[in-house]
């Protein structure tokens, strides 16, 4: 499956490939978007109002047992590498993002977001970075609800922030720092 759209607000790219046999289904779905004022010829003050940017793609896998798959390749900062060589769980679904949004060309918001759902539960990871111009925040987290054979009931979670307020100078930064780390 491939298509591309070229609607009122952006572009919408897809492609995917779907295997269907006796053992099940397996497949991929990959969206690109790029919408935002730009298309539109709308600005405020010489600045874009809003822009999004971002691939998605959603994996499935219905089978028994582990299938190889090409999936996002996704650094931490949102930025799409293309696809790579990865393998879907059994009787799994993973939804995956990477990608950012700005505002008014001063707020933007970068970051990559990992969902999968399994036979076992639930687990997310999540990156985020949000530059304001006067600073920054990063948020880092996974989570897991799981029932698993050997382990039964879990429930884990980890988050950890950093937060920046000030300027970058020719000498170094100059502003307040301060972080933090949260795990159950």
């Amino acid at each position: 499956v491939n298509g591309t759209a070229n609607l009122y607000i952006g572009n919408v790219v897809v492609a995917g490939l779907l295997r269907i046999n006796s053992q099940g289904l397996v497949g991929s779905l990959q969206m690109g978007l790029s919408v935002g004022t730009d298309v539109l010829g709308k600005k405020v003050l010489d600045r874009t109002i809003f822009a999004i940017n971002g691939t998605f793609q959603l994996e499935i896998n219905t089978t028994s047992t582990a299938q190889p798959i090409k999936t996002l390749d996704i650094a931490a900062d949102g930025t799409v590498r293309g696809l790579k060589d990865g393998t879907i769980a059994a009787q799994t679904v993973r939804l995956m993002v990477g990608g950012s949004l700005s505002l008014l060309d001063i707020i933007v918001f970068k970051g990559r977001l990992e969902l999968v759902f399994s036979s076992e539960g639930f687990q997310m990871t999540l990156d985020v970075f949000l530059d304001i111009g006067i600073g920054e925040l990063e948020v880092h987290g996974a989570a897991a609800i799981l029932n698993t054979a050997s382990e039964g009931p879990i429930f884990a979670m980890s988050i950890s922030t950093r937060a920046f307020l000030g300027v970058t100078t020719p000498i170094g930064r100059l502003g307040i720092e301060a972080t933090a780390l949260i795990e159950m």
